[in-house]
């Protein structure tokens, strides 16, 4: 590959913009029809191809998308230039991503197909900063239709996404680029489970919706990501608003932009528990056409899950078989397994149901996808119930917990109280929860416990047994994030408005835990 200067990048640059504008204006196909036009005009066509099948994974034309990256692939390898094999390079990603079953084999893809190698290739490029940042989102893009979460997560967390104003000119098309590239950044990492990540950079986005900084086109979409966010979460107030703003009814067109925004939106209502309202809003999705292989399988998982939730086996097999086309592709398989887990939980064979859940966040963890593993724990532990294996279900649980509440994915912990309390038993509070995630039998132990009592004393007070006071102490330590007692002591006074009247005088017992 040659890294001379290369003469198409101003005709690159004009491509991008084209491409952008389009997408904004919710026409991709003439983006597509104009990059083909382009390209039997030109000598060297390989940028425009490229374009051309970016166009069309736009405009959800999976199978053109395949063919146009394959002309690309192939033009780049008669130029050669590093400019060509950067926007090949990415085009043969989303064909791959889409589409992997049709079209010429992953071999006659060449070098479109090292997706390890096109960072390197795109930063080496002689383009403009607009457009290498540009190749960076769509093939950021690329690894989350094809379901690498870790590898669009790596790109993120080496600042890919972050399109800084100095980068564009004044004819470049800096707004639109940029939410597009702020949303890819959001969605990598939620569905790399760093939900506190995406929530920081999440709101980020929906302030400058607020300062009116987001193109018109893009303002659902925006509203919709912020929706998904704040349903997993927990932003409560914060989701009430964002439901009563979302207009997804005002959406138009069979396109990536049309079809994601509706997806984004469903996946908030999964996450807020609606299931009826999260599949009309997928049925709607997949009328505007094909969907990625990965959006595909969740969008299904979300019917089967409706039709499980309504007793209706009849309508779960069928989604469930419709997904099973595509089992042979690796994107879709976890998505598969937990589809089955449902059916099998349904048909009353809890055994098959959590040997299918495990595989789900076995294959779910292997690509990053923490979200998706998040989602088969709770069926695990759903069928473990059900097989009358409930420690085995808390154990799990308990596990699942330690990672959603370093990561903020709080709505995992509602769901999993939910399969505990099935259970016949209650999940311990959040680190940090302090007073407020404590039961009322935890209260009085805290209270106890700031007062200088000893295990002992506490079990005494509330005529409760030793082994049933350690437990609540636990449970108090945890909720405060504490190590020690006096820790304890400390928030417990700090958060207690102060008293009318003076305090009594303290214990000894008390003397001594303050002199500590």
């Amino acid at each position: 590959m040659r890294s001379t200067p290369d003469p198409s990048s101003d005709a690159a640059r004009a491509g991008v913009n084209a491409l952008l504008g389009a997408i904004h204006e919710n026409r991709p196909e003439a983006a597509l029809d104009e990059a083909e036009q382009r390209a039997a005009r030109e000598a060297d066509p390989t940028v425009n191809l490229s374009l051309a099948a970016i166009a069309a994974f736009h405009a959800l034309q999976p199978g053109r998308t395949r063919e146009l990256a394959a002309e690309a692939v192939r033009a780049a390898g008669a130029s050669g230039t590093l400019l060509d094999w950067a926007f090949a390079g990415v085009a043969g990603a989303l064909a791959l991503a889409v589409d992997p079953a049709a079209g010429p084999s992953d071999a006659e893809l060449g070098d479109a197909d090292r997706l390890g190698e096109l960072p390197g290739i795109i930063e080496r490029a002689d383009a403009a900063p607009f457009v290498t940042s540009f190749l960076q989102y769509q093939l950021a893009e690329a690894h989350l239709a094809a379901g690498h979460v870790s590898a669009a997560a790596a790109l993120v967390s080496r600042g890919v996404g972050r399109v800084a104003r100095a980068a564009a000119g004044p004819d470049d098309r800096y707004a639109e680029l940029r939410v597009f590239a702020a949303i890819m950044r959001v969605r990598a990492l939620f569905y790399h489970g760093r939900v506190s990540e995406a929530q920081r950079e999440a709101t980020d986005l929906y302030d400058d919706l607020r300062r009116d900084r987001v193109p018109h086109g893009f303002v659902q979409l925006v509203l919709a990501t912020r929706l998904l966010i704040a349903a997993n979460a927990d932003e409560r107030q914060l989701t009430r608003s964002l439901t009563a703003r979302l207009r997804v009814a005002e959406l138009g067109g069979r396109n990536y932009l049309a079809s994601g925004t509706l997806l984004l939106a469903a996946y908030g209502y999964l996450a807020l528990g609606d299931v009826m309202g999260a599949a009309r809003l997928v049925h709607r999705s997949r009328a505007c056409g094909p969907l990625t292989i990965v959006d595909d399988a969740i969008s299904l998982e979300i019917l089967v899950s409706l039709a499980v939730l309504e007793q209706d086996p009849g309508a779960a097999e069928a989604w469930l078989q419709l997904a099973e086309a595509s089992e042979g592709s690796r994107i879709a398989q976890p998505s598969i397994h937990r589809m089955r887990s449902r059916v099998r939980l349904l048909e009353g064979d809890p055994e098959r149901a959590i040997a299918e859940a495990e595989r789900a966040a076995t294959l779910a963890e292997r690509e990053g996808r923490q979200i998706e593993a998040a989602e088969a724990e709770i069926l695990t532990a759903r069928a473990r119930v059900a097989a009358q294996r409930p420690g085995e279900a808390a154990a799990g649980l308990s596990k699942l917990l330690l990672l959603s509440d370093a990561s903020g994915h709080r709505a995992a912990r509602r769901d999993a109280a939910i399969e505990m309390r099935s259970a016949g038993r209650r999940l311990g509070p959040a680190l940090g929860d302090e007073l407020t995630g404590l039961s009322a039998r935890e209260l009085d132990v805290a209270m106890l416990i700031a007062a200088g009592l000893s295990n002992a004393e506490i079990a005494a007070t509330l005529f409760l047994s030793p082994h049933t006071v350690r437990a609540h102490v636990s449970r108090v330590l945890t909720a405060f994030g504490a190590a020690s007692r006096l820790t304890v002591a400390a928030r417990v006074g700090a958060l207690l408005p102060a008293p009318d009247e003076p305090p009594p005088p303290l214990t000894g017992r008390q003397l001594a835990v303050a002199r500590g």
